[in-house]
């Protein structure tokens, strides 16, 4: 899958926490997110406060845009996590694992595991 069509099918997908993601689908996804808070950041705190001579306390409203920007990309990301943990064989409840400190560990690592094959019986 390239990395346009990974970011689109989870925009599509934005609410939907059923059916499967493969790796490049989620990863893909995350590189996105994270290159675009990244520029966002650089942005309104490194770039554009000495350009105007201004304190970075000015561009705050701004910066709220981008807290925002990071919730309309919350659930998107949330269900690709959840269809790749279906991708791997086990519920997207695991999902919950990670709010505990031990537990995003294995959370991570399960993420990163190749696909499973998709059972005769049953579709998650």
């Amino acid at each position: 899958m390239t990395f346009g069509k990974s970011i689109s099918t989870c925009m599509r997908k934005y609410a939907k926490f059923s059916g499967r993601a493969s790796r490049s689908e989620l990863w893909d996804f995350f590189i996105f997110i994270s290159l675009v808070g990244i520029a966002m950041g650089t942005l309104f705190l490194g770039i554009l406060p000495p350009l105007f001579n201004q304190s970075p306390d000015y561009f705050y409203p701004m910066i709220e845009k981008v807290r925002l920007l990071n919730l309309i990309f919350l659930l998107p990301f949330l269900a690709a996590m959840t269809r790749r943990l279906h991708d791997t064989g086990r519920s997207g409840w695991w999902l919950l694992l990670g709010l505990t400190g031990v537990g995003s560990i294995f959370v991570m690592a399960w993420l990163l595991e190749p696909t499973k094959p998709v059972d005769d019986q049953s579709e998650r």
